[in-house]
């Protein structure tokens, strides 16, 4: 891919729960952006869905930082977890890189339930 602007709108950084991912820090994503001409990405904050409330966003603004705003982050606001959620997301919200919010649910298999 050549002359585009690409931009992937979903990806995740480190913690990867289940999935196998041998590299994981900021040169490797950086890097395999690179490699498929992707310009941009915006991250998701997964950490916080499995550790509480925040856990995953000081690192995404670091690596935002890092990429020279290459990359974007959304924090991760769980139903289950509000007042703790929104406490984190109000702290972030006026960090450079954060770009908006996933609703997300740990549910335990199948479709999240609200």
């Amino acid at each position: 891919m050549s002359n585009g602007f690409v931009i992937d709108a979903h990806t995740h950084y480190r913690y990867v729960g289940a999935f196998f991912a041998p590299e994981c820090e900021a040169i490797h994503l950086l890097t395999a952006m690179d490699n498929a001409g992707i310009s941009h990405a915006i991250c998701m904050d997964l950490l916080t869905v499995w550790e509480g409330a925040g856990a995953g966003l000081e690192p995404l603004r670091d690596l935002s930082e890092t990429s020279g705003r290459r990359v974007y982050f959304l924090g991760t606001f769980d139903p289950r977890r509000a007042s703790t959620c929104l406490g984190a997301l109000e702290q972030a919200k006026d960090w450079p890189g954060f770009v908006g919010l996933k609703l997300h649910t740990r549910s335990g298999g199948g479709r999240p339930r609200f």
